[in-house]
């Protein structure tokens, strides 16, 4: 129905934003990882859109790119998961992260995810292999995969401890700096780039 939707941020809350378009307010459903990339409040954001009806709801959910909303329909289409098992799995992965994860057949990275154990991951890497591979994602190897998800979470929750809340590491720092980096290096390099952006 709704292809994006392109206005001024007013709120953004973990769960969801609302964008003010000529005086009103869209409530929009995002992902963590989609929050992390959104502008501040009063600025210009843009969010494509998929809307969920119901009987008795009318739901949108944004996210910052198409890929990224292209897999979440996926992850609809599949049985046993709705809007929010959706969100949780794109809160907790990058599109990239989440193909490695697919390719490498890796349940128990993917049961990490709220709401999924170990068995309901391995039904998703079954259903989501060839609907991942569509849309031609680039994939992480395994052993790669963990380690620059591990050193991810370690850089973020330094950040953290600096002050930096809430920062998408994936901003900031590309897979490749991740692997070949070392901590300190890395968040002297992240902080540098997230000076820089501010100015």
């Amino acid at each position: 129905m709704y292809e994006y939707l392109e206005g001024i941020l007013t709120i953004k809350n973990l769960a969801y934003v609302v964008i003010d378009i000529n005086g009103i307010g869209f409530k929009v459903n995002v992902s963590l990882k989609t929050y992390e990339a959104l502008n501040s409040i009063g600025e210009k954001e843009k969010l494509y859109i998929y809307n969920k009806v119901s009987e008795d709801d009318i739901s949108f959910f944004g996210f910052k790119t198409e890929l990224e909303r292209e897999i979440f329909k996926e992850c609809l289409s599949i049985s046993g998961i709705g809007a929010k098992k959706a969100i949780a799995i794109l809160s907790t992965f990058t599109h990239n992260e989440l193909a490695g994860i697919i390719a490498s057949k890796n349940a128990k990275e993917l049961s990490k995810v709220p709401g999924i154990g170990i068995k309901k991951a391995e039904k998703l890497i079954i259903d989501l292999t060839d609907k991942l591979n569509n849309l031609k994602i680039d994939t992480i190897g395994s052993d790669d995969l963990l380690e620059i998800i591990n050193n991810k979470e370690n850089l973020r929750l330094a950040l953290e401890s600096l002050g930096y809340e809430k920062i998408n590491v994936s901003s900031f720092i590309t897979d490749d700096e991740i692997k070949e980096m070392d901590m300190q290096a890395l968040i002297k390099l992240a902080l540098l780039n997230i000076n820089k952006k501010k100015k």
